[in-house]
């Protein structure tokens, strides 16, 4: 028996925004909260390929790490998974893939502001070296979020939000009433 579109969209949930805006963290604490099975992208591309991202880009460039990173994030929505997928930063500004994620799945964009991010990355709770070229972390952050802002606001609900509880509370409400990745809780 196959599903509609409709339905398949209903049952995964995709995280956007910028490097050190919490996805992966969102994800995992969503997840663990409404007993969701959940994937964060870049810890499946290390998985699968043997190297973190960032070590990817530095050592092979981003040219590779975008098709390998497009490959896996292909196979997973081929493969049906439901749940909440956390995504690179730059996962839906490369091969189309931000229409294969309007068409796949409901689309949440964390737009948190920039000083949070920066605070992040500065305190250690993101490791995102491969930022730092030559620039500060708040010039890399404006630099990214000035290229890429205009794919991010193409998902159809933001979360504005830094806080956790809040972003959970949201995000549940928005579940129950996309009949999503249902908390299993409730």
């Amino acid at each position: 028996m196959s599903q509609n579109r409709s339905d398949d969209k209903n049952r995964l949930i995709i995280l956007i925004g910028l490097p050190g805006s919490g996805k992966s963290h969102l994800t995992r604490e969503a997840a663990k909260k409404f007993h969701t099975p959940y994937i964060d992208l870049d810890e499946a591309y290390e998985a699968k390929y043997g190297i973190d991202p960032g070590q990817e880009i530095k050592e092979n460039g981003e040219d590779l790490f975008r098709k390998r990173e497009t490959a896996l994030f292909d196979e997973i929505l081929s493969s049906g998974f439901a749940g909440i997928l956390a995504v690179g930063g730059g996962t839906p500004c490369f091969h189309s893939n931000i229409e294969k994620m309007r068409k796949a799945a409901s689309l949440i964009f964390l737009d948190i502001p920039h000083e949070e991010i920066c605070k992040r990355i500065e305190q250690g709770k993101e490791n995102r070296s491969w930022l730092m070229k030559s620039e500060s972390i708040r010039e890399a952050i404006s630099t990214l979020d000035k290229r890429r802002r205009k794919i991010y606001e193409e998902a159809p609900v933001w979360l504005t939000t830094e806080d956790l509880k809040d972003q959970l509370m949201v995000l549940e409400k928005y579940c129950s009433r996309k009949k999503g990745p249902q908390p299993k809780s409730l």
